[in-house]
């Protein structure tokens, strides 16, 4: 019985602490989903009375919006919608670009490490370990250096790279470990 009690504890504990830490998160869905009207009203609702997608369409089609809050006009700054769609276009390619570079390079270089005999294949995983405990702020100017040389500053390509720079390390111990458990 004592042991039930001490389950039942444990959930109720991890229940709380996982609404508690998502709630920001609930509550900005929640009043992404209400009308205009019903944000600023006191006292304010978690869930809303009358659910709208008219602020999606705001973002997407780039219609400003106006609020009325204290009798005086509050503008959001809306964005144009040709800012939005590139915006997340930019940001879906360098997540697909920066994962596929990542795993391409650490899976060959795993590959290499775990299956042929050469010189200092047992140390080059825990150089690699090495240069994922580095701090990321150390690379920035090193980086920057060398994206200006390679007229690479203020594209996509840059991004793509220095988040490679940043999580290629810890791909090539995550995959040395795994193909070296494959007989």
């Amino acid at each position: 019985y004592g042991q039930m009690l001490r389950t039942g504890f444990s959930y109720l504990v991890l229940s709380t602490v996982t609404f508690v830490m998502c709630f920001p998160l609930i509550w900005a869905l929640s009043t992404s989903l209400k009308p205009k009207d019903e944000i600023f009203a006191t006292p304010p609702t978690l869930i809303p009375h009358t659910v709208t997608l008219e602020n999606y369409e705001a973002l997407v089609t780039g219609r400003p919006q106006y609020f009325q809050s204290g009798g005086q006009s509050v503008d959001t700054g809306a964005t144009p919608a040709q800012f939005f769609t590139r915006w997340f276009a930019n940001s879906v390619i360098v997540a697909f670009g920066a994962t596929l570079i990542s795993i391409v390079v650490s899976t060959l270089a795993a590959y290499s490490l775990t299956r042929f005999s050469y010189w200092g294949r047992n140390i080059v995983p825990y150089f690699s370990l090495l240069g994922y405990m580095v701090p990321s702020i150390i690379f920035v100017f090193p980086l920057f250096l060398i994206l200006v040389r390679l007229e690479l500053t203020d594209t996509l390509w840059s991004l793509i790279l220095g988040y490679v720079c940043i999580t290629l390390p810890f791909c090539m111990w995550l995959m040395w470990a795994f193909m070296r458990s494959i007989p």
